[in-house]
């Protein structure tokens, strides 16, 4: 073999690393959801919502800013009233809509939000297949205050587009910024609108859409208690999940979460389930929302959860509407005997001018569009990490990795080649795996020939795979391990996914990359290589019987062994290479490091101070690294006399005398 430390035979490829091949998408097929118990289900929900709420770019929670909310262009029609409204989600960002309110009452009404979906004139849309405006106006004469709002970059919503080509991309991904998170986030400050109405009841919100409307009617109501009814059309399947980017955020669905998932975590919540016999729903009686129901059961609540399924193609139409109508009333009207319909009366189609926003108004001034409206948004979310103490940005930065320490129970530690010598210690070939997963990390473990079971163990991480363990001939350690070996140190080192022996499935794994949504349902590269680390650093832990683990990153593998590191909280020291990486530049992240939302989550500097005092070595640094910063969060953590910085690259020598001796 060319490669003096492979492995993995020619003839054992095939039964490589799965997380190549073994892709999500959303097409997929999924289990649908079957809880033990109550307990076990609230324990998924709130990981489902944490994940929604992540992959929008909203964990940590953005500012509430102010709305600047204006309303005006008041229409009075027979029973109702529609006025035109636009408010800021981000100062700068717009929502743009109609409010619909009942005409000649009084009091406080039920408030509906009301996503419309892809229909082609978006909110506008009035055909026998639906009509928007027509629902709205049909709840306002039934006795409930409506928002329809414009999804992003339809009609008045005119600052970034809704489809590629558009302003979204890895650059605006590693801050969360995409149309999906603009879109929720909307959803989210749209709720703040209709309660901040006098006359809506703050403790009765609603929320309807069909198709990406019925998509954006279970992510709010996922994410956001206070929508306490709800009725998505048309939308919720266990096999097809959403084929728009509005519906599909970057890590969104890392978990397996599927729509039936996302639905269950209304629960008890009432939800109307409208579906039909001529696209992806046509199996929601028989399958889908008999699995709601047992979550549903779980609750006492079956009767709260209930199917509307027709004879149409896709659609909202007047059959749908009218089951929904009834569901509203039962549950926001407290009206029990209203039966499963309530017909809709006749109406005339509002004109066009009595709905748009900016038909006869000029626009905001203030308000950005294109890429400096992204760019925006970014920058409120750069102010945010700024001011957030690390701990409050531990918990998304565990959830952006999606990572984890595996223990001895899910690890398998293989021997799969023979003992092997060289100078002054002898080596095995080994590859680790976690049970289930299919994944498949070849390592080499060096052992000196004096050292003692009390030795620690040192993870040596190379960006090229564990051949640069060796000299090139592969008769020798290289200078880095020699050195680490006479002191001592046993030697870990092995091929993180796609490096090494890996490499060979690359072709592999760019060619399944092009999937559509690849990284909404799929980890990058990036993070796989974070977990492959964790994993290593459990298999010394629990095989080789570890008490010190010093990881020790090499060049770009420097940053990878960094990210990892708060994740394994055990004894020992890490040596990171930064590689010379500018960490404030943001194309560098979206092209050599990419992972969505890091940013969001504050990237190194949270790991650092996540590391924070543990024994920490930082060198090859870009001149705008910011070392007073670091060497100020060590301080304040304890752990001052355990960091080391220093601007060059350190020598394989220095590495060595900073980890220390081992037991001879």
């Amino acid at each position: 073999m060319s490669d003096p430390t492979a492995i993995l035979t020619q003839e054992a490829l095939p039964a490589h690393d799965h997380r190549v091949l073994e892709a999500g998408s959303l097409d997929f097929p999924y289990r649908l959801p079957a809880a033990e118990s109550k307990k076990e289900w609230e324990a998924r929900a709130e990981r489902i919502r944490k994940r929604v709420l992540l992959s929008a770019g909203l964990l940590p929670m953005p500012e509430r800013t102010p709305l600047r909310a204006k309303v005006f262009g008041k229409v009075e029609h027979d029973g109702f009233s529609v006025e035109k409204v636009y408010f800021e989600s981000y100062p700068g960002f717009l929502v743009t809509g109609n409010l619909f309110r009942p005409l000649g009452r009084k009091g406080k009404f039920p408030g509906v939000l009301s996503p419309h979906g892809h229909w082609p004139q978006g909110r506008l849309t009035h055909a026998e297949n639906g009509s928007v405006p027509g629902r709205c106006l049909t709840l306002a004469r039934l006795g409930f205050v409506v928002f329809m709002y414009d999804m992003v970059g339809y009609n008045d919503n005119y600052q970034v587009k809704h489809r590629p080509p558009n302003e979204f991309g890895p650059e605006t991904e590693i801050w969360g910024v995409t149309t999906f998170g603009l879109q929720l986030w909307a959803s989210i400050r749209a709720i703040d609108f209709l309660q901040s109405l006098p006359d809506v009841r703050k403790d009765k919100i609603g929320c309807t859409g069909t198709s990406g409307g019925g998509t954006q009617t279970y992510m709010v109501t996922a994410v956001d208690p206070r929508i306490t009814c709800s009725a998505p059309a048309c939308m919720m399947s266990g096999h097809f999940q959403g084929g728009c980017h509005c519906e599909n955020g970057p890590q969104q669905r890392l978990d397996g979460a599927n729509n039936v998932e996302l639905v269950g975590t209304f629960a008890p919540r009432p939800t109307l389930l409208i579906s039909c016999t001529q696209d992806w729903t046509n199996m929601n009686p028989i399958a889908e929302v008999k699995a709601l129901k047992r979550i549903y059961k779980l609750y006492d609540a079956e009767d709260r959860v209930a199917s509307a399924h027709f004879d149409a193609p896709h659609n909202y139409n007047q059959d749908s509407r009218e089951a929904m109508y009834a569901w509203f009333c039962r549950w926001l009207k407290g009206q029990k005997n209203v039966g499963k319909k309530i017909s809709e009366p006749p109406f005339e189609p509002l004109a066009p001018e009595d709905l748009l926003v900016f038909k006869k108004r000029s626009r905001p001034k203030h308000v950005p569009r294109g890429r400096k409206a992204v760019q925006k948004i970014i920058t409120e979310h750069r102010k945010q990490v700024a001011k957030l103490r690390p701990k409050e940005l531990a918990e998304p930065y565990r959830q952006m990795l999606s990572a984890s320490l595996p223990s001895a129970d899910e690890l398998v530690y293989s021997v799969r080649y023979r003992r092997f010598n060289l100078p002054g210690c002898s080596g095995h070939g080994r590859v680790i795996a976690r049970r289930g997963v299919g994944d498949s990390i070849p390592a080499i473990w060096l052992v000196p020939e004096d050292a003692k079971a009390s030795s620690p163990a040192t993870l040596v991480v190379h960006p090229k795979g564990k051949c640069c363990l060796l000299t090139r001939d592969g008769k020798r350690p290289s200078a880095l391990v020699a050195t680490l070996l006479s002191k001592g140190h046993r030697v870990l080192s092995i091929d993180t996914f796609l490096t090494g022996e890996m490499e060979a499935l690359r072709p592999v794994a760019e060619q399944v990359r092009q999937a559509n949504h690849f990284f909404t349902y799929n980890r990058t590269e990036l993070a796989h290589r974070v977990q492959d680390i964790l994993t290593s650093i459990a298999a010394l832990l629990h095989f080789e019987k570890a008490k010190t683990v010093n990881l020790v990153g090499v060049g770009r593998a420097g940053i990878w062994c960094l990210l990892a590191r708060p994740l394994a909280p055990v004894q020992g020291a890490t040596v990171a290479d930064m590689a010379g990486l500018n960490i404030d530049s943001d194309a560098k992240w979206a092209d050599e490091l990419f992972i969505q939302l890091i940013r969001r989550v504050g990237d190194v500097r949270t790991a650092i101070a996540l590391t924070a005092p543990a024994p920490l070595c930082l060198h090859n640094l870009h001149k705008t690294f910011p070392t007073r910063w670091v060497r100020d969060v060590y301080r304040a953590a304890g752990g001052g006399r355990n960091l080391r910085i220093q601007a060059g690259l350190i020598s394989a020598k220095r590495v060595a005398s900073m980890l220390g001796r081992g037991g001879k």
